[in-house]
């Protein structure tokens, strides 16, 4: 990824400088789960149907790793097929945004289709040809439709050649019919651990937008919603559902400032307005600490290994005798700190009759610390150079035999065994 640029043109004013319509929960939503592709391995090209001046496919181009394509698909000039009026993409004004926002090299790995997405039905946008399905007659393609009706649903598993795309965003022409195909170009282009982004989803502007996802949804068992929210409606492949679901649960629920857990076409899904985290990153890069998140989004994500409760809106509770979280600090709060940094984590005991006291002890970086705990909580502290901390600092907790709440309160109805309370782990240097 191109890290300084998209740093730049989301926390030092790019994104504002390209017009068009883009919500800053969205853009920040889509990095934090381009970050988690790029942790899991997850490869393949960015896409987007609709550019218009390129305002969220900048981001996208921005987020490519080394070997990925950009493809920016849009009518541009051909305005005779932009049925509904929804955008003017200009192809000038496009690509000198290209020049003004992304690095000299990543702009050669930008492709410009200039087309109605209609035409692309069941193709390979990566060479423009057609997917091959085994046992189907090849043959000259299809011309698109000129009915209404919502288009068919792709092929269940992809039995063709497989998709290359990890993000694909569909923002063009807003039609019913427009809106269901570019969901099922997308779907047919979709890399395994990929993900869809449809635009102006619940926006009543568009009516258009809702009745082609909904129609799509209703009739295509292979496409399932994870999440909605700030405009956008985040589609995957079904056989990949639960592990993005928790994707986003992981990296963008811990960052919502709205959510809600709801039901979608059957299937789970989170509604969530995202923080916009440019002040706090801002914020972040002048001062010298920062909070950590318990989970993998945040400037300091605290990855929750074995041995942990669910994270509470105050911090969480060991429940095992041990438990392991990875610390990471992003690059924008690393570069303000000194070479070594100090770990900071504040802890209470859960104390009983058996346990007058607990005694904690903190193991990482080849160090180990312990503290006794008494009624008040304590700030442990660990100092690590700064480079573990880039890489991933594994800590390991050890806060002794775990106790039954209600065993201990017998008017409480919570029957968690549990040790020692982790409020919050803080990063300075």
């Amino acid at each position: 990824m191109h890290i300084q640029s998209r740093s730049d043109y989301l926390l030092n004013g790019g994104i504002g400088r390209v017009q068009g319509w883009l919500m800053p929960g969205a853009a920040w939503a889509t990095w934090l789960l381009a970050d988690w592709q790029a942790e899991q391995g997850i490869a393949g090209h960015v896409a987007e149907i609709g550019v218009h001046h390129g305002k969220y496919f900048m981001l996208l181009a921005l987020l490519r790793r080394p070997a990925e394509l950009a493809f920016a698909i849009d009518v541009f000039d051909l305005q005779e097929f932009n049925v509904d009026g929804s955008g003017l993409g200009d192809l000038r004004i496009f690509e000198e945004n290209l020049k003004i926002h992304l690095p000299d090299p990543s702009r050669h790995e930008v492709r410009i289709i200039r087309a109605d997405s209609l035409s692309l039905a069941d193709k390979d946008i990566t060479t423009g040809e057609p997917f091959v399905r085994p046992g189907t007659p090849q043959g000259p393609p299809a011309k698109p439709s000129s009915s209404k009706r919502v288009p068919p649903a792709p092929t269940a598993g992809k039995t063709g050649r497989a998709g290359s795309c990890r993000i694909f965003s569909v923002d063009g022409c807003h039609t019913a019919q427009h809106t269901a195909n570019d969901i099922r170009v997308a779907m047919n282009n979709l890399a395994p651990g990929g993900f869809i982004v449809v635009d102006d989803f619940y926006n009543a502007e568009w009516p258009g937008v809702q009745e082609g996802v909904h129609a799509l949804l209703s009739q295509t068992p292979q496409i399932k919603p994870i999440a909605y929210g700030d405009n956008k409606l985040y589609l995957v492949d079904a056989v990949d559902h639960p592990r993005m679901f928790d994707a986003f649960v992981a990296t963008v629920v811990p960052v919502a400032a709205k959510l809600k857990h709801v039901e979608l076409h059957g299937t789970k899904v989170v509604y969530v307005e995202t923080n916009d985290l440019a002040r706090l990153y801002r914020a972040s890069m002048d001062r010298r600490e920062a909070k950590g998140v318990f989970g993998k989004s945040g400037l300091v994500s605290c990855d929750l290994g074995t041995g942990w409760g669910t994270p509470e809106s105050a911090g969480l509770w060991m429940t095992a005798d041990t438990a392991e979280v990875v610390v990471t600090c992003r690059p924008e709060i690393l570069h303000a700190m000194g070479e070594v940094v100090t770990v900071s984590i504040d802890v209470y005991p859960f104390l009983s009759p058996k346990h007058p006291t607990r005694t904690l002890a903190l193991h990482g970086d080849g160090q180990v610390v312990s503290a006794v705990l008494g009624r008040a909580g304590v700030s442990i502290e660990l100092a690590v150079p700064k480079s573990a901390l880039a890489a991933g600092l594994s800590l390991a907790f050890f806060g002794g035999e775990t106790e039954r709440v209600r065993e201990v309160v017998p008017s409480s109805t919570d029957d968690r065994a549990v040790s020692v309370w982790v409020s919050q782990i803080r990063v300075s240097g």
